[in-house]
């Protein structure tokens, strides 16, 4: 099996001397991110191992043994390898991007630096438009990151031309703006300058967003969740051979998995204070997080 395999500027590997043309083979079991050598199939997946460095060797490698593969393919490991040849840095560039003159990896566009690139003349990482210097931009010559529309210098705008952030509209110069040409905040509406009204509950407050919020507790939800190796499953652990390394990997959970988190790691005055909100209801509340607030502990 043909495939490819990172080594330091010194050509070691975990301590291990390697030279081209040469035939290695291990003694005993092989076994993913434990023994053996290891080496991937695709060039484009050994930087999810080592750093894109250009100081780094990257090989052309013969896995001419046992193999085994993780699950997703991307890592393999044999019980004996052959060093075919070292690829020029150019070489490297050119096989781990589809597009031409990137100098990032795993670009399918051209001339960006930045890395996971469909589009064009992006410096920074995860863009599909051009002509962006933020991430993850699926428009064109925005600034900011995270945004689907054109001319934003905000962040995570879908409209165009806003310099605010979060805006959905277009020509936005104010925040969290769904509709368009607002200069205020929080509209969905088109050309006002104050900043509306919240509901909560389904009833109205009478009050602004930031009134609102200066009476509720500090909610910080993560749906991140770092699980130890020992409370990990055996899909997990073939999943993410690396938490051998790190100890642990982590888990995305649930919305309402989040707020139990919160609720249950919250103090006895930040529960009142949620059950203390104008217009608060307790069913409403149960169906959005999945907390009964009003049952033992208020946890499940």
């Amino acid at each position: 099996m043909r495939g490819y395999k990172v080594f330091l500027p010194d050509f070691t590997c975990h301590g291990f001397k390697f030279e081209v043309g040469k035939t290695y083979k291990h003694d005993g079991e092989i076994e993913l991110c434990n023994s053996g050598f290891h080496f991937c199939k695709k060039a484009v997946d050994c930087f999810n191992y080592h750093g894109f460095d250009p100081d780094n060797i990257v090989c052309e490698i013969d896995a001419i043994g046992l193999v085994k593969e993780s699950s997703s393919g991307a890592k393999c490991v044999t019980s004996e390898i052959h060093i075919v040849r070292r690829l020029s840095w150019n070489e490297v560039l050119e096989i781990v991007n589809i597009g031409h003159g990137n100098s990032g990896y795993a670009n399918s566009g051209h001339i960006n630096s930045g890395n996971y690139c469909s589009g064009g003349f992006n410096s920074g990482n995860c863009n599909s438009g051009s002509y962006n210097s933020g991430n993850s931009c699926s428009g064109h010559v925005n600034s900011g990151y995270g945004n689907s529309g054109d001319g934003n210098s905000g962040n995570y705008c879908s409209g165009s031309g806003n310099p605010g952030s979060f805006c959905s509209g277009n020509g936005n110069s104010g925040s969290f703006c769904s509709g368009n040409y607002n200069s205020g905040n929080f509209n969905s509406g088109f050309f006002n300058t104050d900043e509306p009204r919240v509901r909560a509950f389904n009833r109205d407050t009478g009050m602004t967003r930031d009134e609102f919020k200066r009476l509720m507790p500090d909610i910080r939800l993560s749906q991140i969740k770092w699980v130890v190796i020992g409370e990990m499953t055996n899909e997990e652990k073939s999943e993410n051979p690396s938490c051998k390394t790190t100890g642990g990997f982590l888990r995305r959970i649930s919305y309402k998995d989040a707020w139990r988190d919160w609720w249950k790691g919250a103090s006895a005055n930040d529960r009142l204070k949620i059950k203390n909100l104008p217009n608060f209801d307790a069913t409403i509340f149960e169906d959005i997080t999945g907390i009964d607030v009003n049952q033992k502990g208020g946890e499940e």
